[in-house]
């Protein structure tokens, strides 16, 4: 379950091409004064598709503020979040700097609405910037992906001489008896 307050649509998407990845896209708003369930999330990023798992992009207005994602202020949720982030490698692909939010109360700026991916789906992103206007408090974030994954091409190693050179440069180390001294030093 999403929880309380909460609204998510979570869809597949398999990008044409060779070597194109296959990955989770979710969105979701999450109503202000609401908890996102963070069990929600862990599920979300260890959801399995035909048995593999696979990368995955989390955006949407979170109303989940905290200063390490930019906001002006931190709340519990905002805490919880960046709590489950950490604890699943998770990152944040907002620039801190741009506002997504402006209270038409207030007037004043927050960064609420994030784009949240797992490491392996950060390769793809070229871009995540807050750009233009669509008539509300909200501005939208456009965030670019590159499907066009290069391969890397087969190279051969000579492993007998890769041994030799790595056995000659650990050879150059010098080791010290006083290394935890200089540490603390």
């Amino acid at each position: 379950p999403v929880g309380a307050g909460c609204e998510a649509l979570m869809i597949i998407l398999t990008p044409a091409g060779e070597n194109a990845k296959t990955f989770k896209l979710c969105t979701m708003y999450n109503h202000p004064g609401h908890h996102i369930s963070l069990q929600f999330i862990t599920n979300l990023k260890a959801y399995q598709f035909n048995g593999k798992s696979l990368p995955m992009l989390l955006v949407g207005d979170l109303n989940s503020p905290h200063h390490a994602f930019g906001s002006r202020l931190t709340n519990e949720f905002g805490s919880s979040l960046l709590q489950v982030m950490n604890s699943e490698n998770l990152i944040l692909l907002n620039n801190s700097k741009e506002p997504t939010n402006f209270s038409s109360a207030t007037g004043q700026s927050n960064l609420i609405d994030l784009v949240i991916s797992d490491i392996e789906m950060n390769s793809l992103i070229t871009s995540c910037v807050v750009s233009g206007d669509i008539g509300s408090d909200h501005l939208p974030v456009v965030t670019t992906l590159d499907f066009k994954i290069q391969q890397n091409p087969k190279r051969s190693v000579n492993t007998k001489q890769w041994a030799v050179n790595l056995d000659s440069e650990l050879s150059k180390f010098e080791i010290s008896n006083d290394i935890d001294r200089e540490i603390d030093a």
